[in-house]
């Protein structure tokens, strides 16, 4: 067994056991209530979007549904299938980590990535699949870089039309390797060539494109304010400056042969893409469901968008970013190893740790400081598209690689748009690490002891600070999570804080007293009653943001409310709007008994 082999056990075996403690710590009852509830509904014979109101595109909702038929009926059934990808994922980082730095670094790498992700918020949410996939189509776009096998082209397609199954959010992906496979196109031109270049034509179609996705994300984006724009679009119209360019300033062939080079890239990407989404797309048609599919998909679920928002860290706290690029940035001088000032820098950071475990502000410096990160590798990304290898010293294979790393991580950070609470950092953060791993040790001048003292650093910081602490008040305020205890419901089978599992417990009793004959209408944004009370959910809907799709759909919801001998109403929905008075006055006079537990109002006749 080799020494890389023996780092890599090691670090499998490390994050095997850091995720299956976490597993089934913590819950968010409303999202994975929605999940679960659509996943029992497939196994009950209906189809996403068709029959009822569907948060993402479908895909996942038929692994849990599978994972149901196999586990039984609870919720951290739902948590295994994540854990076994998740594992899965850390072998891939740590092969992708291996190509930049050496074994005992790509570990390194590997559990700092592991640290900020998933022990976190073992939720089973498409989100983390979205990151592991875009990590696997990673893998297969720098085995095409090695090998140039059209094979690796089509398998990163199906990651990327996978991605685009689980959720919307995958789209990031397709756009991703899109940019790169741009870039990457062009490079083998430049191989081949003889040293003519092409005409303007060509290279304007390029330009113009580029500049029609930042419109698109613009438009997209600046509604929802100025921070958003800095975090999500900037990044990306700077990735889309440094290909232009690239395009107008490096030496390549004629415009046909650019075209046919980009098409032979593209076309094998795209077909693997469609290999996945295709299927899907066709079992949808043959039961009734895909013109549904796409209007939820395409559409309604632009109204979650509208009614969920976060804004993403303010500008100041972008300086808090700096300190990390000093320490990190090219040096002439560069040490091999540990020196005076790698090991000075190393006990600075330690203080910040030993600080941090007293006051909260150092906390929130390091948060922003990774956070802040997005922004910060869209400037050095685009800098190192259009400066070229040549200028920069980097050979190609290294120079394509750290490329590829930096325009998906880019992209990817497009996935807290437009809910930047801290939580959603975990799902772009090993990307973030790669990107910047990648540039850092790409150049090759940056003192190795002062990488590992920063790496080593917000390892420790995670351990100590992040994952022991509670997901609702990480980066906003200081929180930590009290002891857990097991929820009583055997629908759950998770450990959470004893307010939630007091709440639930007895919300869930009173409830099946009140309604033995199991009809009950819950909501608005409801959807965990029906699944932990085992109740049939006899409307379409999951959250009421998403509305009644039509006329049929509303006398529907109208109905199930006169014919429930039990109502829970939902006093503080987070993304759907409240009961109107007329709504609530109504119901009152037909369920007049009634008692509160905390946010819910129990009603029955």
């Amino acid at each position: 067994m080799t020494p890389a082999h023996r780092w890599l056990l090691a670090t499998l075996l490390a994050a095997a056991v850091v995720c299956v403690l976490a597993l089934n710590r913590g819950w968010e009852p409303v999202g994975e209530g929605a999940i679960a509830q659509s996943a029992e509904r497939v196994l009950q014979g209906e189809v996403p979007h068709r029959d009822f109101d569907e948060l993402y595109t479908g895909a996942l909702t038929y692994v849990h549904a599978a994972a149901f038929a196999i586990g039984g009926i609870r919720l951290s059934v739902l948590r295994v299938p994540l854990l076994l990808v998740a594992l899965a994922w850390v072998a891939v980082f740590f092969s992708l980590a291996r190509r930049i730095v050496p074994p005992a670094g790509a570990a390194l790498l590997t559990l700092l990535a592991v640290s900020w992700s998933v022990p976190n918020d073992p939720s089973p949410m498409p989100s983390w699949y979205n990151l592991f996939l875009a990590t696997f189509a990673i893998y297969a776009l720098t085995r095409w870089i090695e090998t140039l096998g059209r094979g690796w082209l089509v398998l990163a397609g199906a990651c990327g039309g996978a991605s685009l199954l689980m959720k919307l959010s995958g789209v990031v992906l397709l756009m991703g390797a899109g940019l790169f496979l741009l870039e990457a196109s062009r490079s083998q031109e430049e191989d081949e060539s003889s040293g003519a270049r092409h005409g303007p034509a060509v290279r304007s179609a390029i330009t113009l494109g580029l500049a029609l996705l930042v419109v698109a994300l613009w438009g997209s984006v600046a509604p929802r304010g100025y921070l958003n724009v800095v975090h999500f679009v900037l990044p990306v119209a700077l990735l889309a400056l440094g290909l232009a360019v690239r395009e107008w300033t490096a030496t390549a062939v004629s415009g046909g042969a650019r075209l046919w080079a980009l098409a032979r890239a593209a076309a094998p990407f795209a077909g693997g893409a469609a290999l996945v989404i295709a299927p899907f797309a066709l079992y949808l048609a043959a039961v009734g469901g895909l013109d549904e599919t796409i209007r939820g998909v395409f559409v309604t679920s632009f109204r979650r968008a509208a009614q969920a928002g976060m804004q993403p860290p303010r500008l100041f706290w972008l300086a808090a970013v700096v300190p990390l690029l000093l320490l990190l940035r090219p040096r002439s001088n560069h040490a091999a190893g540990w020196d005076l000032r790698s090991l000075v820098v190393a006990g600075g950071l330690a203080g910040v740790l030993v600080l941090g475990s007293v006051t909260f502000f150092p906390q929130q410096v390091v948060w922003q400081s990774l956070r802040s990160l997005g922004p910060a590798l869209g400037v050095v990304t685009g800098v190192v598209l259009a400066v070229g290898p040549a200028r920069l010293g980097w050979p190609e294979p290294r120079h394509r690689l750290v490329v590829l790393f930096g325009i998906v991580a880019v992209l990817h950070t497009l996935i807290q748009f437009p809910f930047a609470g801290p939580n959603y950092f975990y799902y772009v953060a090993p990307l973030v690490f790669l990107a910047a791993g990648g540039f850092v040790a790409g150049g090759g001048k940056t003192p190795m002891g002062l990488q590992l003292a920063v790496a080593g650093f917000y390892l420790a910081f995670a351990v100590l600070e992040v994952m022991p602490g509670s997901q609702a008040g990480l980066a906003l305020r200081p929180q930590r999570r009290p002891d857990p205890v097991a929820v009583a419901l055997p629908r759950v089978g998770l450990l959470v804080a004893p307010p939630l599992a007091r709440l639930y417990d007895s919300l869930l009793l009173l409830v099946r007293e009140r309604a033995a004959d199991g009809r009950i209408w819950a909501g608005p944004e409801a959807p965990q009653i029906y699944f932990l009370g085992g109740f049939r959910n006899r409307t379409r809907e999951l959250y009421a943001f998403l509305g009644p799709a039509s006329l049929e759909s509303v006398l529907a919801e109208r109905h199930a409310r006169e014919e429930a001998s039990v109502i829970v109403i939902n006093q503080r929905p987070v993304f759907s709007p409240p009961l109107s008075k007329e709504a609530f006055d109504s119901l009152a006079k037909e369920f007049p008994a009634s008692t509160s537990i905390d946010r819910f109002m129990v009603r029955w006749r």
